[in-house]
């Protein structure tokens, strides 16, 4: 918001600002490095992919949360609520999206800011196969984790 209350146009300054109509977008860590890139559906044009090069992205949490009886499933519905030290709250779910033009990808990514170096406690909840609610508390440190999700989350190694 800019200092009179209302909302600031920053597309030019982003390199946004493309007089092409768009049609769709979907955000996701397309190279592995923590931040968040994402790609643009055009109407009448080329696609566009616009590559997260953030200098100082700050710390991030994010979860690959799949089923362990069917690895690479994702858990779609699962929910993690990060609680940083300083008391912060962030809540992240695996949903891939949402409308009928955007997308995103099935981990969640949680940016947890400058001040963040050590581990945050994250609470998950998610469904099993049989349905059943299922709620497990853990403390990991900032960068990714793969975690299988059955009657416990067990992280896997090496991934």
């Amino acid at each position: 918001k800019g200092e009179d209350g209302r909302y600031v146009d920053l597309a030019k300054e982003l390199g946004l600002a493309v007089p092409v109509p768009t049609r769709g977008i979907a955000t996701g860590d397309a190279d592995g490095d923590g931040r968040l890139d994402f790609a643009v559906a055009r109407q009448w044009d080329e696609p566009v992919y616009y590559q997260n090069a953030s200098p100082s992205p700050g710390a991030f949490l994010g979860l690959r949360l799949t089923h362990q009886t069917t690895p690479g499933s994702p858990v779609v519905g699962a929910q993690a609520t990060v609680t940083t030290p300083d008391g912060r709250t962030r809540v992240g779910r695996v949903d891939g999206g949402s409308g009928h033009s955007g997308k995103r990808s099935h981990e969640v990514h949680i940016g947890l800011g400058d001040n963040v170096t050590g581990p945050v406690r994250v609470h998950l909840r998610w469904r099993d196969r049989a349905g059943q609610v299922r709620d497990q508390d853990l403390q990991l440190t900032p960068g990714w984790h793969s975690l299988q999700l059955g009657s416990q989350a067990k992280e896997v190694t090496g991934s």
